[in-house]
């Protein structure tokens, strides 16, 4: 989820009822403790691969996330001492606990259990940008800041809209998944829409490759379809650049990894990327590349898309 999301959820946390006994130094405190999951995030500073192995990891976890919540709020203690430790607690307990619900809700996923299991979860109900829930989180929370009289009301009002809203999507895709594994059979995905919360992605795959579908809900049709066939005739660029650290770092973080091969200049460009990312700018940065000569010889590799490229074949 975006940080203006995250930034209101501490504002709505705070106002509902810690603000009232405990004074305005609640917002502050609970917009900070929501941000400490992203943490993660200083690691682009280290490089891509560093990014890759850490984001929605060991920060994002149940586990570490409520011992770093803990340990914020004995720092906060220092500086606001008349506030009890316990309501600290709570506060931080919440704003952190609140960002990883939101995280789990989106396609990215988190590793919720870490380090007892590196599996990541996803609901799959909204995208890591949801305009709706964002804007409605953002009026919520200025309403509760503005208007200080019902500031509890107003965070109430915001929580609860937020929860109807989920519920719903969680059952719009409940039974999307339902339909299309009845008529498809079971290898099918339903996603949230990258461009329109009123739209939802179907994916389905077979042994020549995956579909891509965007089903309007407003117009009840199939908004846009896409075929992504599987690179048969380069097999061999597909396994050597598979086997690349970059290559597998996406694969093994990717909802639905799609390889591309494509064909430059001077030989053949293997690009290793996550189907989920298609149609965002994300696109680019979730993929890994390798580029072979056309007698085979691997000249480099790395993240991105090369500006190499010129034309795509599969």
């Amino acid at each position: 989820m975006d940080w203006f999301s995250h930034g209101f959820a501490g504002v709505l946390v705070a106002s509902s009822g810690f603000e009232k006994h405990y004074g305005p130094w609640c917002i502050p405190i609970c917009v900070a403790a929501s941000f400490i999951p992203d943490l993660d995030n200083l690691a682009i500073l280290l490089g891509r691969p560093r990014y890759y192995r850490v984001h929605r990891q060991f920060s994002h976890s149940v586990p570490v996330a409520l011992v770093l919540a803990l340990a914020a709020a004995f720092a906060f203690s220092f500086f606001f001492p008349g506030i009890p430790l316990w309501a600290l607690s709570l506060m931080c307990i919440f704003s952190v606990g609140f960002h990883l619900f939101l995280d789990w809700c989106t396609t990215f996923g988190t590793a919720l259990l870490l380090p007892f299991s590196s599996r990541r979860f996803s609901l799959d109900l909204v995208g890591n940008n949801d305009y709706f829930l964002a804007g409605w989180m953002g009026i919520a929370g200025v309403a509760a800041l503005v208007f200080r009289g019902i500031a509890q009301p107003a965070a109430i009002v915001g929580f609860a809209v937020v929860a109807v809203y989920l519920l719903v999507r969680f059952s719009i895709r409940g039974t999307l998944l339902s339909i299309e594994r009845m008529v498809r059979g079971g290898n099918v995905w339903v996603f949230p829409s990258m461009t329109s919360a009123l739209s939802w992605r179907i994916f389905s795959r077979d042994r020549r490759g995956y579909e891509l579908r965007e089903v309007s809900l407003v117009r009840g049709r199939v908004k846009r379809a896409r075929w992504f066939p599987f690179p048969t005739r380069h097999r061999k660029w597909v396994r050597r650049a598979a086997s690349l650290r970059e290559a597998r770092l996406v694969i093994s973080r990717a909802r639905l990894p799609y390889a591309r091969v494509v064909e430059t200049v001077g030989g053949e460009v293997v690009l290793w990327q996550d189907l989920l990312f298609f149609w965002r700018r994300e696109w680019g940065f979730f993929t890994a590349y390798a580029q072979f000569s056309k007698d085979g010889t691997l000249i480099s590799h790395g993240f991105g898309i090369p500006r190499i490229i010129r034309t795509y074949r599969h």
